[in-house]
Order: structure tokens, then C-alpha cells, then sequence
């Protein structure tokens, strides 16, 4: 019995590692980590490089990160990242 309880407490254990374990990191993301079970994650990738956003073949800079929370699938060349980082963009050539 008691060997059972090592058993499972161990097996608890190394699935608590797995939900925080970093995944596989595609699509040139540099950091991707599972914060809980479902669909939430921790990313970081390049950001865009804004030569390239208003076209329709975006390309990642070599400079600047993204640090991105929230849905696992987000693709750092998609739909939501161009349009994210073309507001932030508009809104740092306002500043200066």
C-alpha cells in the first residue's frame, strides 16, 4: 500500500511538470509554454518586420520580441498578430 501511494504521488508529480513543460516551438517561436490545461499559453517570437505588414507575405524581423499570453495555436505571421502590430506601430510613429 505504501508503495502505492509513492507511485501515485510520483506520477502526480511528473504531470504537474508536463502542464508547464515548454512545447514544441514551430512556426520560429522561440518560447512556448502551456500556463494551464486547455488553451493558454505563453509565447515569445519574433515580431514582424514593418517593411513587410501591409503585404500580404509578412516576414519576422530579426530585432524585436513579441511576449505574447493567450490561445496556443496564435501564429506570429497570422491575421491577429499583423493587425495587433500594425496598431502599434501607427501608435509609436504617433508618439515620436
Amino acid at each position: 500500500m505504501q508503495n502505492a501511494n509513492v507511485l501515485v504521488a510520483g506520477l502526480m508529480l511528473a504531470g504537474s511538470f508536463l502542464v508547464k513543460a515548454p512545447l514544441t516551438a514551430a512556426d520560429n517561436v522561440v518560447v512556448q509554454e502551456q500556463l494551464a490545461p486547455g488553451d493558454y499559453c505563453h509565447m515569445k517570437f519574433p515580431a514582424i518586420d514593418p517593411e513587410t505588414l501591409g503585404t500580404s507575405q509578412p516576414r519576422l524581423s530579426s530585432g524585436d520580441v513579441i511576449d505574447f499570453y493567450g490561445p496556443c495555436d496564435e501564429s506570429p505571421t497570422g491575421a491577429d498578430q499583423v493587425h495587433e502590430q500594425k496598431d502599434d506601430d501607427f501608435l509609436s510613429r504617433q508618439r515620436d
